[in-house]
């Protein structure tokens, strides 16, 4: 614990149970928690169209939640949807910050949407936690990246530039930003999500399961879930009882139809039955990981992975790809469980052992739940943050207020490199 308490103000568009949640409302919701628990103020900062604007206190948790209003001079730009979509976000969170009217220590943000972009000379202090800008989410989707998506690319890449320091929950992400030059030259610190492991613990151990391999998250082409399809065709003739279940939302679209009609198509081609259960709430969760043998994260990228460490928390053991962040600990439990992007053939022998040995489940599920425990409770990782904002503190008293020349100021006015 610091000296002193630190009043913290979280910025997200996206929070659990308030709007359509991801790994970022995930992090924010444990992470401003675990600060709240071991004693700080922690506020979060809610943006989003349509979002009824109330306040109300939630395990310690200052939480605002505020609308996100059309600005008017984006009829300018009729056809470059996500660029005004930042657009409004960062004005949006500029005067809602404003209008709480508080003094704050820090202020953390994602570059997702580019929520900070325009608070880089108010606020005390800036951390930007690194989440998956817009140029990887569309590239690891398969898509092209394209005009509207060049401008709102660049307008996150310059909400974490203006950061005083940027964290990242992987190895990896930094990596592969770093490789493609979205990052620059400066320093970034990894600091894994925290998670509540509590929420996950009681579960029936997996040696109590039939052969069932769990998936959970969006459908769609990042996720791979084409590639566990061809995975469970192999294990299919020698795992008596297999069983696939798929977890999430529908999202997106490939070949000329949606990405859960493709999935059914190839799957009914190769002879794969599985259950597809939606989108499910932390209850309904908690009931799917309590049935699985082991969890399966095919990603062809994920940045972090809340899913593995919920998985592991649950007493799961964890097969994932080397394109997800979350294997640089899976891979600590089980070498063997951390498989090459796009190998349905090294999925499924490393999938095959869980599913044929019990024991096997249940002893490197019980060893990652221990590992979670220890590294990543949300009071653990809450006291290494508090390092970064006390860093980042100094690192704004040190330099004294922000300037920004009028050139930069300039909207456009970006690095040419996306």
């Amino acid at each position: 614990m610091t000296e002193r308490p630190l009043k913290i103000l979280y910025l997200t568009p996206e929070y659990p149970g308030e709007t359509i949640s991801g790994g970022l409302g995930t992090y924010t919701a444990t992470m401003s928690r675990g600060l709240a628990g071991i004693g700080h103020e922690a506020h979060v900062l809610v943006c989003t169209p349509g979002l009824a604007r109330r306040d109300t206190t939630v395990e310690g948790v200052s939480l605002h939640f505020r609308p996100v209003p059309g600005l008017r001079w984006s009829r300018h730009l009729p056809s470059f949807w996500s660029t005004r979509c930042r657009l409004a976000t960062a004005t949006a969170f500029l005067n809602e910050y404003r209008g709480l009217g508080r003094t704050f220590d820090v202020i953390q943000a994602s570059e997702y949407m580019a929520p900070a972009l325009s608070l880089a000379r108010l606020a005390p202090a800036l951390v930007v936690r690194l989440s998956a800008p817009a140029s990887l989410i569309l590239e690891c989707d398969g898509l092209p990246l394209g005009r509207d998506n060049i401008w709102a690319d660049k307008l996150e890449r310059r909400a974490a530039q203006q950061a005083d320091i940027i964290v990242s929950p992987s190895h990896l992400l930094e990596s592969r930003l770093r490789g493609s030059g979205w990052l620059d030259e400066r320093p970034v610190v990894v600091v894994h999500s925290p998670v509540a492991a509590d929420a996950w613990r009681g579960l029936p151990p997996p040696d109590r399961t039939g052969p069932t391999v769990l998936a959970v998250g969006r459908l769609d082409h990042a996720k791979g879930v084409d590639v566990l399809i061809v995975a469970m065709a192999k294990l299919r003739a020698d795992v008596p009882g297999l069983q696939l279940v798929l977890a999430g939302r529908a999202a997106g679209r490939t070949k000329g139809q949606t990405y859960a009609d493709f999935l059914a198509e190839r799957a009914a081609n190769l002879g794969v039955a599985y259950t597809f259960v939606g989108q499910r709430g932390p209850v309904e969760l908690r009931n799917l990981y309590g049935g699985a043998r082991v969890v399966a994260m095919a990603s062809r990228f994920d940045s972090w992975g809340n899913v593995a460490m919920e998985a592991l928390a649950a007493g799961r053991p964890v097969v994932c790809t080397t394109g997800t962040g979350a294997s640089e600990l899976v891979g600590r439990l089980d070498p063997a469980a951390v498989v090459p992007v796009d190998d349905p053939a090294r999925l499924a022998e490393s999938l095959r052992r869980y599913l044929v040995s019990p024991a096997l489940a249940a002893d490197v599920g019980q060893r990652g739940r221990d590992l979670v425990t220890a590294e990543l409770s949300p009071a653990g990782v809450a006291q290494r943050m508090e390092a970064v904002y006390e860093e980042a503190i100094a690192k704004r008293t040190s330099l004294g207020p922000r300037r920004t020349s009028g050139k930069s100021r300039r909207l456009g006015h970006f690095p040419s490199r996306v």
